[in-house]
This record gives structure tokens, sequence and C-alpha cells, in this order.
């Protein structure tokens, strides 16, 4: 039977298509319990009957859930495309001064749409490019209105741009008027798959940005937005998401394009005539023609890439890794190097929705669970870890590492018997190896290496088993 406080998410995914699971629907519904003491509610009962009759009380609700954080430029790869390829392409296949339209769906505070502006500003072409922003939350949009920030929003602007287009006031920082004035906000539920009003007079766009939202919501409802996107795109215009947001190209008739900046959407009957780009953003290179054949095939497992994001996540570009690694959803192999420059990049629970999703496709895939397990762990999951970590023995029980994890799960919940065998089937497991082997799921540490762990664990827990006893 459901808590109350399960039946207000449930109330709120209805309304806002937005969805709570794993480690982030306990850490929401503690956040209920807090607004209904917030409200003066008697209890989370008397705060539905609040939420059903009272709008704001309502937004409220919705602002203490949301998940707003952002910067400017974030995922820089996807700001070079648009500035050496996308703009330039859209703007010389438009007549006269016909100006390119931009909208920043789920903008948060403005950091996406300004970094648009700014983008703009510096090509010189600021009176060629309208921009549109929205977002459901009230707060968010007063925030983006006032264009006032503190550092950690301009980690992604090098300090030339940052001297240029900002002024510090104090600890804060004040974006210059021209970039303010050359965004429009507007609130918007998504969710409601409705055009935005600067678009429901016929209004189309050359560039819908939404970068960091759709992972928010179920299934159902990204296919209804992703309809609505493709119907507000020109016939030449582009559609960017955030390399951790589930991919749209079999929905709602959008073609999946891989390119160095990750995967971009255009609208399926553009084969022909559309400006394509796959080039390194990065490196300086001639603009595509305005028109030019696309390129569209399905999407085939290449070593070279993968390699390639190995290396990068190696060496620490894990935005780049991310979007190497994106269009290979078919190797199990490059959905774990995913999983995990997505972790490096927003943290253990975003790598353990991908990993969830990831094992979907590649259910006997021993790498995808044990990392699933492990980002569980870092999330201080541990019920949830020994779940995922007893089905991994179903399908080989020889993983010394896995034994040992469950110990350590025994031991954290004091069931000193149960982590005892699970130490001794890993120490046993290691006997028959060779001690200068690495060690399967953790070949960055050796058979013997784990051997001499494994033992440790069994004197200390003998050690706490004689101080209990």
């Amino acid at each position: 039977m459901k808590s109350e406080a399960e039946t207000i998410l449930d109330i709120v995914t209805r309304s806002t298509g937005i969805t709570f699971t794993g480690s982030r629907r306990s850490e929401v519904l503690k956040l209920v319990e807090s607004a209904a003491r917030g409200a003066g509610a008697s209890g989370t009962r008397d705060y539905i009957s609040l939420l059903r009759s009272d709008r704001i009380e309502f937004q409220r609700l919705i602002e203490k859930l949301r998940i707003g954080e952002t910067y400017f430029f974030r995922h820089p790869a996807q700001f070079e495309m648009i500035r050496k390829t996308i703009l330039q392409a859209l703007m010389s296949s438009r007549p006269g001064r016909v100006p390119v339209r931009v909208w920043s769906a789920g903008c948060a505070s403005g950091e996406e749409p300004y970094s648009i502006a700014i983008l703009a500003a510096e090509q010189g072409v600021a009176d060629r490019v309208n921009i549109y922003a929205s977002d459901l939350s009230r707060l968010a949009l007063d925030q983006a209105r006032t264009a006032t920030y503190g550092a950690w929003s301009l980690r992604g602007i090098d300090e030339a741009p940052r001297c240029r287009w900002f002024e510090r006031t104090g600890e804060r920082l004040v974006l210059d008027s021209s970039i303010r004035r050359a965004v429009e906000f507007e609130q918007l539920n998504l969710a409601e798959c409705l055009p935005p009003s600067f678009a429901r007079d016929g209004g189309r766009f050359d560039l819908i940005l939404c970068r960091n939202v759709l992972v928010y919501f179920d299934g159902a409802t990204i296919g209804r937005i992703a309809e609505m996107f493709r119907s507000l795109l020109t016939d030449d215009g582009w559609l960017i998401t955030s390399p951790t947001d589930p991919r749209l190209d079999d929905a709602a008739g959008l073609v999946a394009l891989s390119t160095p900046a990750g995967l971009v959407y255009r609208r399926c009957e553009e084969t022909t005539t559309a400006a394509v780009f796959l080039t390194d953003p990065r490196e300086d290179a001639p603009v595509a023609p305005a028109v030019a054949p696309i390129i569209v095939a399905e999407q085939q497992i290449s070593v070279d890439c993968l390699e390639e994001a190995e290396k990068c996540c190696a060496q620490g570009d894990y935005e780049r890794a991310v979007m190497l690694s994106a269009p290979l959803k078919k190797d199990p192999a490059a959905c774990a190097l995913h999983a995990r420059a997505v972790a490096c990049l927003d943290g253990a629970s975003a790598g353990e929705r991908d990993c969830r999703e990831a094992t979907d496709r590649h259910p006997l895939s021993i790498e995808l669970h044990f990392l699933r397990a492990v980002f569980l762990l870092d999330m201080g999951d541990d019920r949830k870890a020994e779940a995922v970590l007893n089905r991994l023995l179903y399908l080989d029980r020889s993983l010394a590492v896995v034994h040992f994890l469950l110990g350590t799960i025994s031991r954290g919940r004091e069931d000193i018997e149960s982590a005892r065998r699970s130490f001794l089937t890993a120490q046993s497991l290691c006997a028959g190896l060779e001690s200068s082997a690495p060690l399967a799921l953790a070949p960055e540490e050796t058979v013997g290496q784990f051997a001499e762990a494994v033992q440790t664990s069994l004197a200390l827990l003998d050690g706490e088993s004689g101080a209990t006893a």
C-alpha cells in the first residue's frame, strides 16, 4: 500500500511528467514530508488536500523537488558545433536578414540561453538570432531574469569573456544588459506538450536545445515531447539533447546523427537537403555547405571510437568520453564506459540510472550489473546493491570481488556469519588463481593484492566477533 507521501509524488508526476526513481525517490519523499511541515499541514494527508486546493502551494512543492544544476557553456563541444556549424549553416540558408530562432526548453536559471546569446554576440550576429527560453519553475525564471550568478555557474567561461560579459557586484556577477535583453523567458510545463507562446502563431524553431531535462520524464512523456519538438522544428532545424538524456531517434520521426559533439537530431524527411558537419568541432575546419547530403545510417560499433572514448576517460575528458560512447549502445563494454563517464560528470546516481537502462538492453552483461552495484554502494543503497550482486552470482558464481562486496554489506549490518561465509568464498576463489593476474571486474588490482585485502577483512571480522562475544 502506498504511503501518503508517495501519493503526493504520483500527483506531481501526473502534473509535470517528472518521475522519481531509485535513490532519488527516497530523497524526495523526505522533501515532501519537510514541505508538508513547512506548509503547516498536520500530516501528509492534510497536505494532499492543501495541494489540490492551493496551486501556489503546489508550485512551491515543485520548486523544492526540481533539479536545477546547470552552468554556462555546459557540454562545450555542443556549443562549438553550434558556433562553427549549425549557426553559420542556418544563416547562410536564410534569405535577407530572416532571424534564426532558438528555443532553450528547460532553461533553469538561464545559463543555457544566455550562453547562446553570448555566442551570437561574439560571432557578430546577435541581431540575427532570436532566443526564447522556458522552464517549469517560476523561481528559476525569476533568477534567470535577474541574470546574476555566482562563480560556480561561470565555471564554463574563461577569464577573458567573463570580464567582457559580466560585472562583479560583491560576490556575484551580473550579466551584461545587452545579453539579458537577447532572451525572452516564459513559464512552460513541457509535459503538457503545448507549444510555447512564442510559437503559437505558426513560428517554428531552427534550433531547439533540451538538455539534461528529458532524463527526468517517463517514456510516454518523452515520446510526446519529442513529437512536439519535431512539429516545431523548421525543415532544416536541429534538436540537441544532453549526452545523458534518452535517445529519441525511435520516436516522433526524428533521425539521430552521430557527431564528435554527440548525437543531434533532425526531422526524418530531411534526408537530402540538410547541412551536416561530422568533423570534430574543436578543430578549425571549413564550415559545411548550407545544402549537403545528410548521412543517416545504422549506428555501427566502432572499435576506434571506443578506444578513443577509453583514452578520453583515462585523461579525465569525461564529456568527450560520454559523447563518443553514446552511439555505441549495442556494445555492453561501451555502455559500461559511458556509465562510468556519466558518473564522473554527474555523480553516482546518474551513473546508476545509465547502468540500469543499459542492463535492460544487455541483461547478461556481468560488467554492467557489477558497475550498477558499485554505484548503488556509493549512493549508500546497500539493500539494492546486495540484490544486484546476488543476481550477478546467478550469471557467474566464480567472481571473487562480488562475494567480497556481499561480505562487506553483511558486515555493515553486523551479520557476522554471512560476512564470514562471503569472505571465505572470495578467499577460496583466489586460491586457485595466479597471484599476479588482474582481478576479474577490478583489473587495476591483482589477485594477490585482493587476497591480502580479503585476509585483512577476515582478521578484522574475527576481532569484531571476539569483541562482541
